[in-house]
């Protein structure tokens, strides 16, 4: 057990660590390396099974001095204590006392996820998070919450968990600060706890007065990923700051400020510190149920035309994601098919691809009902699902920044949730002159619970003042921020007069001899702005893009899908990195609806009077491959050794093995009396934390036995429905597989063969049909292999006409096996014509 001098540290820093199945030994060992009087609480929670009485007290006190106790109702967090958690309870921290809650057994359990995001809301940066081994996810989206709050996140290595479920789902979330062995955990503890109180409030005052190093900083970040960070909240950027100069042990500010300028890797960890969001879906059930019926009206007064949805600052998609399920649901309830398109867009490229790719943890979805899970989601593996296609199509996720960057046009609802709490005042107002310039008369927005519309509150009128959901009036605004700032849209250009004008004008920005020759080289072109709006066509651009109706002044994302948008954007950012030069991209995929399925882009950036920022002349040409291949070749060098040298090295080696074997043996004779005592009171302890091992595993069962049972549930209901559809009809109907065996039949077939219920299994072939039909068994076995449908009219022993029809039975796309139906065409007619005598019998009235 490891001590120390005491450690002068008036913070209050509490530790929480999640550990399941394997974390015994890492417990051990981190509690082993820590010094007893650093002044840290520590909250050890693990997965208990209801049942078994916990030891980890008595095995921790064996490798710590510091003192260990069961959390219990009312305790106040004392430092260098070690708290662990009681079966059947979750561990809340409110005021700095312990809350324990009873868990609900019948749902899954998340007791470490409970226990992160606790001390995250009361402790902030002096909140410690760390997961070491178990199986699972438990942990990750506290993790994350964490690391919103400033806090410090741990995970251990993979390598030395037994169990690595745990640390990989937390690792996959990016909100990790480091990935640490258990002894290398604890000497990060350790220095954690050296930091002096008081540096944020520091910090606070060097962002405001400091503007060298400040200035130096937001320089690099805005040179290596494009966002400028003045506009957010100084509090909010020293804050980020201030934690990462913590957790990279820099003295100050300005050495802080250099390092940056060199070490990429320590500016990309700032970058994502910077942006980092919490997000889930449906947060906030109440603010989606205002929104929901707001969407209910404005899809029963939509007039045909697709809505079109902004939501900005979506980080990791959940929320776009939600509203996409919301406006499905609410297009079906109302008989309609689902007609919109969610434009989803934030600054930071890595949550833009965790949202394109659409897989998320199970933790995650725990707002979703089992419906929506069902219908919207596919599993990946136990702990993972992908969105499905019928909601992934109606998405479109974009980098853009809403301060700078111009908005959409045309929408119908702009959502920004929980983003404009970062920034200044300023740039508030400038983000919601944009959001209001994007809306449509009488367009919705919504924002934050913690968001107000400032200075532009009279371009709005307030639906629901708590969850902050406005709708577009028609006042004139006099904030006037986005209309100096965007120009209007040129979706009105129509008429060939009005076109010229644009063409003339947009022809005389082009000055300079070099945009001049490339201008006049060019056959196929456009010419699109900083901010991805069509300035110009040139020569026969349209034969690339038939019924596209390019239009200048529209954004590329009015003629565009989303893999053509992506190369465009890659290749005029790579053009505008360097004025003049030409870049090529060849066989790039033009779409399946074009005229040509690859052409070659050639792309060059000009400057040109009356554009802010160098605009991209973009040439399209009918790609060809190349005709010369280049070839590489390698040489390769051979080393030569002395055979000698390598006998004599050998032989040395043999000898000093032989020797240290010899001198280890020794060693085992002179201790092996002494080790013997020590050896049965190992294994006793083994035994008992192999005990407490079990249980670990056997609580993971017990949660995985839960989440069975309910899957169990609801299949056993969607066979009940069957089961009762497929009884309750009238028509014929008789399943086979690939084999003609009778798989299922309805009792209506019963006119038609003699079938009864343990002739499952059976071929039909051994029953003889009472149908006027020779080739029935042909036919099935002719859809079967050719996947059509067959249909026919024939006659039954009673001479009533029967419709049979032959369908492939398929599964995950592939015909294995038939449906064969049959309805009673004669019977049908008869009930009709029954039913239209007894209307014409009806009594009418008098006269």
């Amino acid at each position: 057990m490891s001590q120390e001098n005491s450690v002068a540290n008036p913070r209050r820093i509490v530790v929480a660590i999640g550990a399941s199945a394997g974390g015994l030994r890492p417990l051990q060992e981190l509690f082993a390396a820590l010094p007893t009087n650093l002044g840290m609480s520590y909250i050890v929670v693990q997965h208990l099974s209801p049942d078994f009485e916990s030891m980890m007290d008595e095995l921790l006190a064996r490798h710590t001095s510091m003192k260990i106790c069961v959390a219990d109702q009312g305790m106040t967090l004392e430092p260098d204590t070690i708290y662990l958690n009681p079966p059947r309870m979750d561990v809340d921290i409110v005021n700095h006392k312990i809350v324990l809650r009873q868990f609900d057994p019948t749902v899954l359990r998340l007791p470490i996820n409970c226990v992160f995001e606790s001390i995250a809301r009361e402790y902030g940066c002096d909140a410690v998070a760390v997961v070491l081994s178990g199986t699972g996810s438990d942990g990750s989206l506290g993790l994350k919450t964490v690391q919103e709050m400033s806090g410090l996140t741990v995970v251990q290595s993979l390598e030395t968990a037994q169990f690595d479920g745990m640390p990989k789902n937390a690792i996959a979330t990016r909100g990790v600060d480091y990935v640490l062995s258990p002894p290398a955990i604890a000497h990060l503890l350790r220095e954690h706890a050296k930091t002096p109180m008081g540096r944020q409030k520091d910090l606070d005052t060097t962002v405001t007065t400091d503007d060298e190093a400040i200035q130096s900083i937001f320089t690099s970040l805005s040179q290596a990923f494009g966002i400028d960070f003045e506009h957010y909240k100084p509090s909010t950027v020293s804050r980020r700051i201030d934690r990462r100069l913590n957790l990279s042990r820099f003295p100050g500010l300005r050495q802080y400020a250099e390092v940056l300028k060199k070490d990429r890797t320590e500016l990309s960890n700032l970058y994502h510190d910077l942006l980092i969001g919490v997000t889930c879906f449906f947060r906030d059930q109440d603010a989606f149920s205002v929104l929901r019926n707001e969407l209910d009206t404005l899809v029963a007064s939509s007039s045909g035309g697709p809505l079109r949805i902004w939501c900005a600052g979506c980080a990791t998609g959940e929320e776009a994601y939600t509203l996409t399920m919301l406006l499905v649901e609410v297009f079906e309830q109302r008989g309609m098919a689902p007609n919109f398109k969610v434009f989803a867009t934030d600054v930071y490229d890595g949550a833009l691809e965790i949202a394109s790719d659409g897989v998320f943890d199970v933790d995650t979805m725990q707002t979703l009902s089992q419906k929506q899970r069902a219908r919207f989601f596919e599993p990946v593996d136990d702990q993972r699902f992908r969105v499905l296609p019928i909601l992934r199509n109606h998405l479109i996720f974009a980098r853009q920044n809403v301060v700078n960057d111009p908005p959409f046009t045309n929408v119908d609802l702009v959502t920004c949730r929980n983003l404009l709490i970062y920034l200044q005042d300023d740039a508030q107002q400038r983000a919601i002159s944009g959001f209001r310039f994007a809306l449509k008369s009488n367009g919705l927005m919504m924002l934050g619970p913690s968001e107000s519309l400032g200075k532009i509150a009279d371009g709005f009128s307030t639906i629901d003042k708590d969850w902050r959901v406005f709708r577009k009036n028609d006042r004139v605004f006099a904030g006037g921020i986005a209309q100096k700032r965007f120009a209007a849209p040129l979706s009105s250009i129509g008429k060939s007069s009005t076109y010229e004008l644009v063409k003339a004008q947009t022809a005389r920005r082009i000055h300079d001899d070099s945009a001049s020759q490339i201008l006049g080289s060019m056959v196929d072109a456009i010419l699109i702005s900083y901010e991805h709006r069509i300035e110009q066509l040139f020569g026969n651009i349209e034969k690339f893009f038939p019924n596209r109706g390019l239009i200048v002044g529209n954004h590329l994302l009015d003629h565009f899908d989303s893999s053509e948008l992506a190369t465009i954007y890659a290749l005029q950012s790579q053009a505008t990195k360097e004025v003049g030069v030409t870049c090529v991209a060849r066989n790039v995929p033009w779409g399946k609806h074009q005229a040509h399925d690859c052409v070659q882009l050639k792309a060059t950036a000009l400057n040109l009077d009356g554009f802010e920022n160098p605009a991209v002349l973009m040439q399209v040409l009918t790609d060809q491959l190349p005709t010369n291949e280049e070839t590489t070749s390698e040489s390769a060098t051979e080393n030569t050794t002395n055979p000698v040298v390598d006998s004599l090295q050998g032989q040395l080696d043999s000898m000093r093995e032989t020797l240290g074997d010899s001198i280890q043996e020794l060693e085992a004779s002179n201790e092996e009396m002494q080790s013997a005592n020590e050896e049965m009171i190992a294994s006793n302890e083994e035994m008992q934390a192999t005990n407490e091992e079990l249980q670990s595993v056997n609580e993971e069962l017990r949660t995985v036995n839960i989440e069975h049972h309910r899957k169990v549930q609801e299949l056993q209901e969607v066979t009940d429905d069957f089961n009762n559809l497929f009884n309750s009809t009238r028509v014929g109907l008789i399943l086979l597989d690939e084999n003609l065996l009778i798989r299922k039949f309805t009792s209506a077939t019963s006119k038609y063969f003699n079938l009864l219920q343990h002739d499952v299994g059976r071929p039909l072939s051994n029953f003889a049909p009472k149908l006027r039909i020779d080739d029935l068994f042909a036919r099935v076995r002719e859809v079967i292999s050719g996947g059509k449908r067959y249909s026919v009219n024939v006659l039954d022993a009673d001479g009533h006409t029967i419709a049979l029809e032959v369908m492939p039975y398929r599964s995950s796309n592939l015909v294995n096996g038939a449906i064969i139906s049959l309805i009673d065409v004669t019977a049908a007619h008869g009930d009709s014509d029954a039913l239209t005598s007894s209307s014409e019998n009806e009594p009418g009235d008098s006269k």
